[in-house]
């Protein structure tokens, strides 16, 4: 029986993989393609892209169209795979590659998030009948694993931990900069923008010295002598990192490990980062090695960490050398997609 090696790469319209490398070709995107899953083509697969409306955000919208099910996943499939990078994504994926004698396989970014608050939901309880169909299920926390287990009773060695990587070479060491600068960048739900206010509060009483950057929409007043930005394009995002000493991210308590790319890709530029120490946040930040971690909802906790690092540039260099390394040997994209062809393969076997 012969097994293809095609895959079939499922965005949304808004994600064209054609202008995205364009973009990138202008240095104006990291990646040849969206979250670099072109370099799937590096282990021996056919990679070929599609494009499908993601399953919005209103539950009505979940149970419009046939919701296949009943795939057995005993079946030897033959056809290649078809993947989604996140779980609004598979529900275009089922539909359109249910039956199609294609192996499956989704990510899950925000639906271990919701689960407490609304696990019985119209839009929860469809996407669990979806994910129970594919043949792979990943996610990029540690923390995610168990709680996907639990709530989709599938065999275990279908849902699996995917490191998740970032465009280390798009995100270059930078020369450390001349004047201290402390970024925090991000406008998820996750993020907690009164912690991060109190603590920059805290770091500039401290450290009158140091200029405070924050790209966010929050419409909370920022702190005096905090510097707000409602967004910037990637070559800025850039910029920003190379003049930043460290990065700091609060954010409330999650599982999907909210701030961890503007982590990563600061850390790549070689600044140490401090993010708030969520289930799964130490698969990306190595506490007192790459950055630190510190206890969500304690701004006292983040502006300590951050000053230990602006406080002892010797000591925050180290880090931020570490941080650097770090990403391209367990974070860089190509790791991420040598990863997840493993595990596509293991499941076609």
């Amino acid at each position: 029986m012969i097994v293809s090696d095609s895959v079939k790469i499922l965005f949304p319209p808004t994600l064209r993989p054609e202008e995205w490398a364009l973009a990138h070709a202008r240095g104006d995107a990291p990646g040849s393609a969206p979250y670099g899953l072109d370099l799937l083509a590096a282990h021996d697969f056919s990679i070929e892209y599609d494009s499908a409306r993601a399953a919005g955000r209103n539950p009505l919208t979940w149970a419009i169209g046939r919701v296949p099910r009943g795939r057995h996943h005993a079946t030897r499939r033959t056809e290649g795979v078809a993947v989604a990078w996140d779980e609004r994504m598979a529900v275009p994926l089922l539909r359109r590659y249910g039956d199609s004698g294609r192996s499956l396989a989704a990510g899950v970014i925000w639906a271990t998030d919701t689960l407490a608050d609304d696990g019985l939901s119209i839009r929860n309880t469809i996407m669990r009948r979806v994910l129970r169909q594919m043949d792979l299920v990943w996610c990029l926390s540690h923390g995610q694993v168990p709680v996907l287990r639990s709530w989709l009773g599938v065999e275990p060695e279908r849902i699996a931990f995917l490191p998740f990587g970032i465009d280390s070479a798009f995100y270059a060491p930078a020369p450390w900069p001349d004047r201290p600068m402390v970024l925090s960048l991000g406008n998820d739900q996750d993020r907690d923008i009164p912690t991060l206010f109190s603590a920059l509060e805290r770091i500039r009483h401290a450290r009158p010295d140091v200029r405070l950057v924050v790209q966010t929409r929050s419409p909370l007043p920022a702190p005096a002598g905090v510097e707000v930005m409602p967004s910037v394009t990637t070559p800025e995002l850039v910029s920003l990192y190379a003049a930043a000493t460290a990065v700091v991210v609060a954010t409330q308590p999650n599982l999907h490990v909210s701030g961890m790319t503007v982590c990563l890709e600061a850390m790549a530029t070689g600044r140490p980062a401090v993010l708030s120490r969520t289930p799964g946040a130490s698969d990306y930040v190595l506490d007192g090695i790459t950055g630190h971690l510190a206890d969500p909802g304690d701004a006292a906790d983040h502006a300590e960490a951050v000053l230990s690092i602006l406080d002892d540039p010797r000591r925050a260099r180290r880090l931020g050398r570490a941080a650097r390394e770090h990403v391209v040997t367990h974070h860089d994209q190509s790791v991420m997609c040598r990863h997840l062809a493993s595990l596509i393969s293991d499941r076609r076997r």
